[in-house]
Formats: C-alpha cells, sequence, structure tokens
C-alpha cells in the first residue's frame, strides 16, 4: 500500500471507489464468499502506523508546496536553508529588525529578514518576514518562487509555511519579497522549544530566457482600464434582455 501523508492541507486519505456495495450484502457465485453484512451489521477496521516526520519530509512538503508551469530545465538552481535562533526570547525583548546569515543561490546572496513587531505600528500584534536579495549592484531581474517556514526545533511536523501562488521579481528596485502579518505572535508558542526556534527557505530561482515571453507580453500593454456595471433591477434584468453600453480604455463596449 502507498504510505499516506497528512498535513496542514491534506487532512484526508483513503479510496474512492473501495469497495463494490454487492458485496456488502450478496453472496459471491464464484468464490462463493458469504456477504459482508450479517443482520444489518458489519465491521470496519483499520490499522495505523505512523512513521517519524524527518527533514527530508519537512524539506519535500514545503518543496511541494510551490506549484508552477515550468520545467526542470527552467530552473537554474533550488536550495533548502534553515537559520536557527537560539535565542527567542531576547530577541523579542530586542524589538527590532533580525537578519538571518547570508546564503547563495544561483550566484546571488540573500537573507531572511524577521520584524518581531511587524514591520509597521499598526501591525505590531503579527511577525513580519521577508526574503532578501543582497545583490546592490544587479541591474537584471531576479524570478524566483520561494517558501517560508517557521518551525519547532525539535520537531519537524511543528511548522506553519506560506508560499506565493505568483511568480516574483527580485531587483534593484524591488529587493524584498515576504509577509506582512506572517504570523500572530501569541499563536507561535508551539513552534517556540528551549528558547529556540527555526526559520526555513526554499528557494527556485528560474531562467530569465524562458521568461521573456511574459516579458514582453506585459511591456506590450499599452493600457489597462476597469469597469462595474451596477445591476439595480435585477427581477426585471431576468426577464427582457438588456444591454449596458459604456467606455474602457478608450473604446465603446456593451455587455
Amino acid at each position: 500500500l502507498p504510505l499516506a501523508f497528512y498535513s496542514q492541507g491534506n487532512r484526508l486519505n483513503g479510496w474512492d471507489n473501495y469497495l463494490n456495495n454487492i458485496y456488502l450484502s450478496k453472496t459471491r457465485t464464484d468464490t462463493k464468499e458469504k456477504p459482508l453484512c450479517h443482520k444489518n451489521k458489519f465491521v470496519l477496521a483499520t490499522n495505523v502506523r505512523i512513521f517519524s516526520y524527518n527533514k527530508e519530509l519537512y524539506k519535500n512538503e514545503l518543496k511541494n508546496a510551490i506549484k508552477n508551469k515550468y520545467n526542470e530545465k527552467d530552473i537554474i538552481e533550488e536550495k533548502f536553508y534553515e537559520w536557527k535562533i537560539d535565542n527567542w526570547n531576547e530577541t523579542m525583548r530586542n524589538n527590532q529588525q533580525q537578519n538571518s546569515p547570508e546564503f547563495t543561490v544561483a550566484n546571488n546572496k540573500w537573507n531572511i529578514s524577521l520584524y518581531l513587531n511587524g514591520k509597521s505600528e499598526k501591525d505590531n500584534d503579527f511577525l513580519s518576514i521577508y526574503l532578501n536579495n543582497l545583490n546592490t549592484n544587479n541591474n537584471h531581474n531576479i524570478f524566483a518562487y520561494f517558501v517560508i517556514a517557521i518551525r519547532n526545533p525539535n520537531n519537524y511536523s511543528f511548522f506553519i509555511g506560506k508560499c506565493e501562488k505568483c511568480l516574483q521579481c527580485f531587483n534593484k528596485n524591488n529587493r524584498e519579497r515576504g509577509y506582512l502579518r506572517y504570523i500572530k505572535k501569541s499563536d507561535i508558542d508551539n513552534l517556540v522549544e528551549n528558547n529556540r526556534t527555526v526559520v526555513s527557505v526554499y528557494l527556485r530561482i528560474l531562467k530569465n530566457k524562458n521568461l521573456a515571453g511574459e516579458i514582453m507580453l506585459n511591456k506590450n500593454v499599452v493600457k489597462e482600464d476597469f469597469m462595474e456595471w451596477k445591476i439595480e433591477n435585477w427581477n426585471m434584468f431576468k426577464t427582457d434582455p438588456y444591454n449596458f453600453i459604456g467606455s474602457i480604455c478608450d473604446h465603446k463596449c456593451n455587455r
């Protein structure tokens, strides 16, 4: 049998077509087996074996959280990095931005910034986390997917992770990407043990040339606009055809 994997986003495992209901009520003529249901009763049994959730499973879960349409040949490099924080209480009392050591992916330098009271005053009940590109003289675009997670230092199964669904672009004008309200400070207790916690990043860098079509498509956009049609006579609208005539991007249109 295949190994079933449970996580925050995958709480259910099983079989859609487990058993034909004919076996519950009728005797099988080919094997003369008795029906499973007797006097309107039957027994459903299960055996559960739990395996340890190790670093490799944790790393693969972060990796699999990245859903993109690109092939392996489009990837320059992908890497898993962990920042171990051994003095969490002192870090919290400091109330200032904390930065991880530098690490390198695809010949670019990166680090993680942790804002313990949020990056803005109105978000001081949250932790803010950002991934930073440190190539200060970088004049080109770096396209990436990434996952940021915080985990318990002694149990890989206790973690919270977030992943951007859209492709992220880093350059000299946009050096950081992350989450202003990553987690409430009151919800982080299970992720800290013996004054320690771990921040993880899985970072995937894509080749720029394979994104040239998307870049050119965006460059060729001359103008974009937004229009809303407020329908205030819905009952009449359902019975009588009605067209709305308006203007968008300096062009007349109707619906």
